[in-house]
């Protein structure tokens, strides 16, 4: 009977160790140096399980304002405008998940900006984050999104970006450029990519797994009862 019991504690450890631990931590990277046709977009790279829409621009021009490694728009208000801003939308192929940050630099020509971080969780009401940056230096910011908690179904970010007014090229930049030439490459305040870091959640414990290993025992007892009988 012990054997029996110990095999059936094996079962549910051996099974818990692959269906009920999460999976490895996944990256959603944005390449600004990928911007597709029209410049109006920027392709992404997702780990496995993970899906992501390409980076757009709502609300204000691109043209010659985007360029190599940057993804500068004009047509940003002086103040907070939420018909003007950045969009991306995270998820997964069917999973429960949960983010831990977006890391991300921004830049401006001249002048200082600001920027506000707001999800489709709430219909995009309130801040997830805000803070400002200044014009002719790469600022680089992470914003935790753990308090997010475990999502169940895709999630939209949208960053609001305003301050430098309509005719200043303001938004993402990323001075390394991964081994391309181009504006801002070689500059000591070299940026990052659009990045977001999560996890896929774990899957539940089968219900069915204590019942298993409760019937291997019970069959160890039964067996040990018809010897001794």
């Amino acid at each position: 009977m012990k054997k029996l019991q110990s095999f059936g504690a094996a079962i549910i450890v051996s099974i818990a160790s692959m269906v009920g631990a999460s999976a490895s931590a996944s990256v959603v990277e944005y390449e600004l140096s990928f911007l597709t046709a029209g410049q109006a977009s920027v392709a992404s790279t997702t780990q496995a399980g993970w899906t992501a829409t390409d980076l757009t621009a709502v609300g204000v021009t691109g043209g010659p304002s985007v360029f190599t490694n940057h993804f500068y728009h004009t047509g940003w208000g002086l103040t907070l405008d939420t018909g003007k801003y950045y969009e991306a939308t995270i998820g997964t192929t069917g999973s429960a998940f949960s983010l831990n940050d977006v890391s991300f630099s921004l830049e401006n020509q001249s002048g200082t900006s600001g920027f506000v971080l707001r999800s489709s969780l709430d219909g995009f009401a309130t801040d997830i984050d805000s803070d400002a940056f200044s014009a002719g230096q790469v600022t680089d910011f992470t914003v935790d999104l753990s308090s997010l908690g475990t999502l169940n179904s895709d999630v939209t970010f949208r960053w609001f970006l305003f301050g430098a007014g309509s005719t200043n090229r303001t938004g993402f930049a990323n001075h390394d450029c991964e081994n391309l030439s181009g504006a801002g490459c070689g500059l000591n305040d070299v940026g990052q990519d659009l990045i977001f870091t999560g996890q896929i959640s774990a899957v539940p414990l089968p219900a069915s797994l204590p019942l298993l290993a409760a019937g291997l025992i019970g069959l160890g007892a039964l067996a040990r009862r018809r010897r001794t009988s």
